[in-house]
């Protein structure tokens, strides 16, 4: 194996690059491993779409596919609009984190 792949960590996530996810009690191989066979619906649009998306694709999903609608509004204490849709896209990317990791509703599909 190379490349920070390890034989244990299970289903061939590499734990290298994922290791800050795979660090989380929350998460571990397993859930890595549930990240990379999901599908992170978010919508793509705009820059919060930008940001959903390129955040899904960092944190490991095997796709990332526009979900028509909008992103989570950002909280009213955010008062520039540019971080309110950077907010806005982080949230939509949790959001699909958690549903793959927790097998929710909200975000990933597999």
């Amino acid at each position: 194996m190379g490349g920070g792949e390890r034989s244990s960590g299970g289903a061939g996530v590499d734990d290298v690059r994922y290791q800050r996810q795979i660090v989380l009690r929350e998460v571990g191989y397993e859930g890595q491993a549930r990240i990379a066979a999901s599908v992170a619906r978010v919508p793509v649009e705009g820059l919060a779409g930008e940001v959903a998306a390129l955040y899904a694709r960092r944190a490991g999903f095997g796709a990332v596919v526009d979900a028509p609608g909008e992103a989570p509004r950002a909280p009213d204490w955010v008062a520039s609009p540019a971080a309110a849709e950077i907010v806005s896209g982080s949230l939509a990317a949790l959001a699909a984190f958690a549903g793959a990791v927790l097998g929710g509703a909200e975000g990933g599909a597999r």
